[in-house]
């Protein structure tokens, strides 16, 4: 896992000034760290208070640059890292086109038949869950086991058109 600080703001009571429909935003990484979760397996909500005073806490939007306000709504995130079997590490946002991870919070309504939700980062950038319903209201298919995934039929999204074939990608 990997912990951050985030400050932010609500664009109806305090607006970015670099985008009116947006408040202001920054986020800041911290170390790598154990995952902190209950009993159940779900994320604990870490208190501000372990953070209080740390001199890492946002002090200006990452976007108009604008301090933030006394009020300025914070929190102490924690993200997963996802690994290759190669030792390369990403997080979510960062993840390559063709990676494919285990998205649990879509359970227990979306899942193939091994009990997984699979999500697979296509070309255009947009994370595919394959065992989500599509835009005509049914599931793809899928065969194998992860990552050797094969479903049907084909992905189609603005950016991408293609297949799923044995864990890769293949555009039409």
């Amino acid at each position: 896992m990997r912990r951050y600080l985030r400050c932010l703001t609500f664009h109806d009571r305090h607006p970015c000034s670099a985008n009116a429909k947006a408040g202001c935003h920054t986020k800041v990484w911290l170390e790598e760290c154990p995952a902190e979760r209950n009993e159940e397996g779900v994320y604990l909500v870490i208190a501000l208070d372990r953070y209080a005073g740390d001199t890492r806490w946002p002090a200006v939007c990452d976007q108009c640059k604008q301090p933030f306000p006394p009020d300025a709504y914070r929190e102490i995130g924690q993200e997963p890292i996802y690994r290759s079997d190669t030792g390369e590490c990403w997080l979510k946002q960062d993840l390559p086109p063709g990676a494919m991870y285990n998205a649990p919070w879509y359970a227990p309504d979306w899942v193939g038949p091994d009990g997984l939700s699979l999500v697979v980062i296509l070309p255009d950038g947009v994370a595919w869950a394959m065992d989500c319903p599509s835009s005509n209201g049914t599931p793809w298919k899928r065969t194998g086991v992860a990552p050797m995934i094969t479903a049907t039929p084909s992905i189609r999204t603005q950016g991408y058109h293609g297949h799923l074939r044995s864990g890769v990608l293949v555009p039409v």
